[in-house]
């Protein structure tokens, strides 16, 4: 066989899988609240991308606060909800709750709330094209 000539069946088709790497903490930043969500989507992906960014609202006394986006379609609903004249705050990974679901208990964490300055709250649950194309929303596995 030629050296110019690939050996096919020896070809790396797909990138290399990295290891599973813990999530990323932060040290205190001075001047700057800590994120504060009940689970911390700040991992390497090799599918999403992970949005790491500051912001401020009036519920923190308009004091810088870190915030962590699960992915690129995340962060685009926070920019959005950003231009709201009436936000009052946007909490990330706000809470986590448990239920039953064919005889197997299941956990599932919320992306986003976002209060408004009536008191209006909404839950926001982010999901991405191929992700709505299933006809199944959970991990079967």
């Amino acid at each position: 066989m030629s050296e110019d000539i690939i050996d096919h069946d020896a070809w790396p088709y797909a990138p290399p899988k990295s290891p599973k790497a813990s999530a990323i903490t932060l040290d205190r930043i001075t001047g700057v609240l800590p994120f504060d969500g009940k689970r911390n989507p700040g991992f390497r992906s090799a599918t999403s991308h992970r949005v790491w960014l500051t912001y401020k609202t009036p519920a923190n006394d308009w004091q810088p606060k870190v915030a962590i986006c699960e992915s690129g379609a995340e962060a685009a609903v926070v920019y959005e909800a950003f231009l709201q004249e009436d936000l009052y705050d946007i909490r990330f990974q706000p809470f986590s709750v448990s239920y039953e679901f064919e005889g197997r208990t299941r956990n599932y964490t919320h992306d986003l709330l976002v209060t408004f300055v009536n008191g209006h709250r909404r839950l926001i649950f982010v999901r991405n094209g191929r992700s709505l194309s299933r006809v199944r929303t959970y991990n079967s596995a």
